[in-house]
């Protein structure tokens, strides 16, 4: 049967892995997510795995290795039920590049000159070199046919620069350039940089460069020629370091060759990874006659890791080898020739990443220096199989940096693979494909050394997945328990990217609407711009987010809209020179979560040279007003110009905000007419004319408001700023009061304007005093309407009034039941005591009474016009005394009539105070009316309700009968719905609204009555319903088996099972309780808790055995959550006590001496069980530290 494989450290894991020749397969029900279960398929496998709670990750490899790269095995997964034929996923065609041709050729080379060499040894005589020769000295070097260059050549070099360690040429011609050489002052730079950096670093460990010409240095030919190969950079040609009679090229120097127009940048990392490739072949060939070269693939692999050593992972390209054979794992064999370049350069340095990580960077110098080559050599260097290491590599491809398994087998720690502070990945996971219960069978081929993933996804316990494969293949499997729908989350690492370091690791798990900020430094100070560019993996569209690099440093929030939710490929690009930007390497997949509210919200400072007072969101509602406030950082910015583009049709909306102290501030505000989504652009006005563009954001929101009313801010118009926001919906009969101040100290006067679409305007004149105005307007529902309104402002008596700001439209309308009353505020230099009644009855009085607000008045006219062409009232004088007035009215004729009032000092001509056009005096009757004609209940969960209050009055001479109050929805209920009302009395009526999901109420109520205007009155009713929130808890653990292994009767061994809560209501756990016959060699504390939404408990589960033997119990908790009680099996083993303290003597020869050591050490680290009992000191049942300081204490004595 299959081997069950727990997080075991990688000595013993390696060590203990068994493959069965079994073909039926029952993963193990105790197998916890993250444990690697691994079996041979050996022509077929039947996996039964259980999906109730988990999928499953399958690798398939093939650990087959041939010399024909073309060789495939063939292989097919069935996953349960399935119903349709395989399909058929082939290998992908990889046609070689001019480097895969050219690296090939090298290491082909490297193979005809060993086995030359193997043949007829050659030892160069090396002359006694006393000194470099003289910079500016030339010398000619053979460069033979190859790749693009097609014929031998000679090329004539001036040596150009000389370090203590290496010396450099450059090729006198350099014709057909396309980019400007390197300049010596560069070269000399690098050479220098080789000596501090590449070359101390190489030797020491990888082992001492050959030296074939006695110089001491190694030599760098920078020429044209290596351009004209195709594909490549630069290259060690092993033929350099021989003469022709040994199948040499005659240069007999330790040469590298390389291209000369290459950024000065790039040269660090290509120097050391040729120099690798000189050390190499030295050390496998020259050094070691009869030694093999060392396979292309490691050889490759140790090269790139070079790379790694003297710093330049990202800047060298291993990025982009890494994501290339992630990308598609399957192409690439692991031992496969150079051909396949970039993939099979990706698995080498992956592979050998590993092992370092494990095993540390020693063991570089013996992988280089020995006759052995491929899995031979690293076989015999980290002593254990090639299918032991390739297994471990393959489960680590997948779960390193995971969080599914803490084994450090099973990670890697390199900075660049694995994010240090957060050990999170930070290079994508492989390629896989997804298998689903009843789903098409896959089927493909699997290349030598080759691997494949494949995601098993299902429903449903004892499932039987099929696993067939050529039996010559030798495959295996590796079947991985994981959470459902399990996706890795990257983390990028501060130096992740070329040229830039980040101010903090980058997540890769991201969600629309919630902005992000990338910062961090760039190095280079020719660096103008940084701009992150996000593209879609499903498509072709690409998003950017450009910033300035100020001082070397750079900023940018980052936010996505709710419809561009997906995965992205991140890759940050440099602006140098030019309009171009230069490419850097790529980070991904960066997956963009959908917002859970639909809410955007901008950071402060997301446009470049502008920091809003605070956070921007970008969903908006109508009527609703806002402002852009906030301060240009950038002090050329004279203007802001906010411009909202449509996005369904050609509209735009413009609104500017000049810049005054470094300060900017623009109100915003949307109409019903308005609605919709829009571009949010900001342009900014620096020196000349023209608006410079800044930024966009694509989704802006604006929905209809629950009213047609609009509110705008009290600061809205340039140089006012009302008491009160501005309301742009104004009721006909209601007063409205504009006080507030001015920014121009020196205006006294004011105007307001109301422009109709058709017909007079209508103009306020307002005083100004001390920079402050107040007066209260009023509309007659004769003048109900559309209007633009405009505000001037100057000094009262000229003839011209400077235009300040103004708005549109400003909607006028007529609410039934709301009566007429003149405003306290309305007359000047009048403050009425109570609004003045414009609806009046003959015979009922209508008091006009008040103060006067300048003590020079007393005396008071008032006339009543006719505007019906009835006869005119008598003018009223009403004297002021103590600074008050009062009048009652009492009309005896009915029409409507147009109030005139003067306020002025008494027996002088009185001033104009003011007049209303609309006062009607009717004959007595019952009249309706109701103080607040909309009721809104705001938002209200379904299932609940909530009640206002309607009051109706009577404002008639006569009693008034209320029929009966209708509702237009049955949310609405009213009660009563019958009354009677006295004459000036009123009735409150209760509104109920009771909604039963969600969604919005927008209806009315009618009240039927007798009053014989207004019979019919509607009131209208707003409100939103809420879904109804389900509140309960869910419970979540950690494991559903704990298993102690073994442990020596008398001690203890405790795990921690975590219990979360991610359900939306509190868990209470009322109990945990251990039952079975095993019960009493268990216990779990606490035993009873609560767990708030979110939140997390851990439960120590503690294992004390009594007696010797296999123990197992069940650990059941019971709470107030679905699925109560939850149980989880539990399992250990306990050994029996030593009978008196083990001695070290292992080996029984009377001395504790090596031979004990080596057997101690074997047993490290195990548990102590068996054969391994003798080796636990300390008795806590494990072969660990206590032990060995217990054993170091008695080294070298007699027992």
């Amino acid at each position: 049967m299959g081997l069950y494989i727990r997080r075991l450290a990688l000595t013993s894991l390696l060590s203990l892995i068994a493959f069965s020749p079994a073909h039926a397969q029952t993963v193990p029900s105790t197998l916890r997510v993250g444990d690697v279960f691994s079996t041979a398929v050996a022509g077929r496998a039947d996996l039964t795995l259980d999906f109730t709670d988990r999928d499953y990750e399958l690798i398939l490899y093939a650990l087959k290795a041939t010399e024909d790269t073309t060789k495939t095995f063939r292989f097919t997964v069935s996953p349960p039920a399935a119903a349709k034929a395989a399909f058929a996923r082939a290998l992908a065609g990889l046609p070689p590049s001019d480097r895969d041709r050219a690296e090939m050729a090298l290491r082909a080379e490297e193979r005809r000159i060993a086995e030359i060499l193997r043949q007829n040894p050659y030892a160069p005589s090396k002359p006694a070199v006393t000194q470099a020769p003289a910079v500016g000295s030339q010398r000619q070097f053979a460069f033979r046919k190859f790749g693009g260059v097609q014929q031998d050549a000679t090329v004539t070099a001036r040596l150009v620069a000389v370090s203590q360690k290496a010396l450099a040429y450059a090729d006198v011609d350099t014709a057909g350039l396309e980019r400007r050489p390197v300049t010596t002052a560069q070269i000399q730079a690098m050479l220098e940089e080789f000596d501090r950096t590449a070359y101390p670093l190489v030797t020491s460990v990888f082992g001492k460069e050959s030296d074939v010409d006695g110089d001491g240095r190694v030599l760098f030919l920078f020429t044209r020629l290596v351009n004209r190969v195709g594909g490549i950079a630069g290259f060690y040609s092993a033929a350099s370091a021989l003469p022709t009679s040994r199948g040499g090229n005659g240069n007999l120097s330790d040469m590298m060759y390389l291209s000369p127009d290459r950024e000065p940048g790039f040269y660090r990392s290509l120097l050391a990874h040729e120099f690798q490739h000189l050390v190499n072949f030295n050390q496998h060939v020259l050094a070691r006659m009869g030694g093999e070269s060392e396979d292309s693939w490691l050889n490759e692999g140790l090269s790139h890791l070079t790379e790694d050593l003297v710093g330049d992972h990202a800047l060298g390209g291993n990025n982009g080898l890494v994501e290339t054979f992630l990308a598609h794992p399957e192409r690439f064999s692991l031992t496969g020739e150079a051909l396949l370049n970039l993939g099979v350069r990706g698995a080498a340095y992956l592979f050998l990443r590993g092992l370092v990580d494990q095993k540390g960077q020693g063991i570089l110098g013996p992988l280089t220096q020995t006759g052995k080559a491929g899995p031979a050599n690293v076989e015999a260097v980290i002593g254990q199989p090639f299918a032991d290491l390739y297994r471990g590599w393959a489960a680590r491809l997948f779960l390193s940096g995971t969080k599914l398994n803490d084994d450090p087998a099973y990670s890697y720690t390199f900075p660049f693979l694995t994010e240090a502070t957060t050990g999170r990945r930070a290079v994508p996971p492989p390629r896989e494909d997804a298998l689903m219960t009843g789903g098409t069978p896959l089927s493909g081929a699997l290349r030598p050394t080759g691997m494949t993933f494949v995601r098993l996804a299902g429903s449903g316990a004892a499932q039987k997945v099929q696993v067939s494969a050529d039996s010559e293949g030798d495959v295996r499997a590796l079947v991985i328990p994981v959470p459902k729908a399990f996706r890795p989350q990257l983390v990028a690492p501060v130096d992740f990217f070329e040229y830039i370091k980040l101010d903090a690791p980058l997540s890769s798990a991201q969600t629309a609407g919630v902005g992000f900020t990338v910062s961090g430094g760039v190095a280079d100070p020719a660096v103008s711009k940084v701009m992150l560019r996000f593209s879609r993996t499903d498509g072709p569209d690409s998003l950017k987010f450009i910033a300035d690099v100020v001082n070397g440093r750079f900023s940018r929030p980052v936010v996505f809209a709710p419809s561009q939710a997906g995965t992205y490929v991140l890759a940050p690009f440099l602006l140098r020179e030019g309009p171009l930007f230069d490419g850097t390497n790529a980070f991904g997949p960066v997956v963009v979560a959908g917002s859970v509210t639909g809410e955007v919200t901008l950071p402060a400072d997301f446009f470049t040279g502008l920091r809003f007072d605070q956070a921007v969101s970008a969903s908006r509602t109508t009527g609703a007003g806002f402002s852009l406030n906030g301060t240009a950082t950038d002090p050329a910015i004279r203007e802001v110009l906010f411009r909202f583009v449509r996005r369904d049709r050609p509209d735009t909306l413009r609104f500017f905000a000049e810049v005054a102290g470094g300060r900017f501030r623009r109100p915003v505000v949307f109409t019903p007419s308005q609605a919709g989504t829009y571009i949010f652009q900001v342009y900014a006005k620096r020196g000349g004319p023209l608006y410079d563009y800044i930024d966009d954001f694509p989704e802006f929101t604006v929905v209809k408001g629950l009213t047609d009313d609009v509110i705008l801010p009290a600061d809205y118009f340039k140089g006012i700023t009302f008491d009160a926001p501005f309301p742009a919906t104004i009721t006909a009969g209601v007063g409205l009061r504009l006080s507030g101040g001015v920014a121009d100290q020196a205006a006294n006067r004011m105007l307001v304007n109301f422009a109709p679409e058709q017909g007079d305007d209508i103009q306020f004149a307002l005083d100004v005093q001390g920079g402050r105005f107040s007066q209260d307007v009023i509309f007659s529902p004769e003048q109900v309407g559309t209007y633009k309104l405009s505000f001037y402002l100057g000094q009262r008596g000229t003839s011209s009034f400077p235009y300040v700001d103004g708005f549109e439209p400003v909607v006028v309308k007529v609410v039934p039941g709301v009566k007429t009353m003149i405003p306290t505020g309305y007359f000047s230099g009048l403050t009425l005591d109570a609004p003045f009644p414009a609806d009046v009855f003959i015979g009922k009085a209508a008091r006009f009474s008040g103060a006067v607000t300048n003590s020079a008045n007393t005396q008071i006219a008032v006339d009543f016009k006719s505007l019906d062409g009835g006869q005119d009232l008598e003018t009223a004088f009403i004297n002021v005394s103590g600074g008050r007035f009062s009048r009652d009215f009492s009309f005896t004729r009915a029409g409507r009539y147009q109030m005139v009032v003067f306020a002025g000092a008494q027996g002088q001509s009185l001033p104009f105070a003011g007049q209303f056009d609309g006062v009607r005096v009717r004959a007595g009757q019952a009249d309706i009316a109701v103080a607040v004609p909309r009721l809104d209940f705001g938002e209200v969960g379904a299932g609940g309700a909530k009640e206002l209050t309607l009051t109706l009055y009577n404002r008639g001479t006569l009693a008034l009968t209320v029929r009966d109050v209708n509702s237009s929805s049955p949310l609405l209920t009213a009660t009563p719905r019958t009354a009677t009302v006295a004459a000036g009395d009123s009735v409150k009526i209760t509104v109920a609204f009771r909604p039963t999901g969600a969604g919005d109420l927008a209806g009315a109520l009618t009240v039927l009555s007798d009053d014989p205007d207004e019979g019919s009155l509607a009131v209208s009713a707003v409100g939103r319903g809420l879904a109804q929130t389900v509140l309960s808890p869910a419970i979540a653990l950690s494991a559903t088996a704990l298993s102690f292994d073994s442990v020596r009767v008398g001690n203890v061994s405790r795990k921690t099972l975590t219990v979360s809560n991610v359900g939306n209501d509190t868990l209470r756990v009322m109990s945990t309780a251990i039952s079975g016959a095993d019960s009493a060699h268990f216990s779990a504390s606490p035993t009873a808790f609560r767990v708030a939404p979110g939140g997390k408990q851990e439960v120590t589960v503690t294992f004390a055995p009594g007696a010797a033997g296999r123990r197992s119990a069940t650990l059941s908790i019971a709470h107030n959550a679905a699925g109560s009680p939850s149980r989880i099996s539990l399992t250990g083993t306990g050994v029996a006590p030593v009978s008196g303290p083990p001695s070290p003597d292992f080996d029984g020869d009377g001395e504790v001496g090596f031979g004990d050591f080596f057997l101690f050490a074997d047993a490290f680290g195990s548990r102590a069980t068996g054969g391994s009992a003798k080796f636990d000191l300390d008795g806590d049942g494990e072969v660990g530290f206590g032990d060995f300081f217990l054993f170091a204490d008695a080294f070298g004595k007699k027992r």
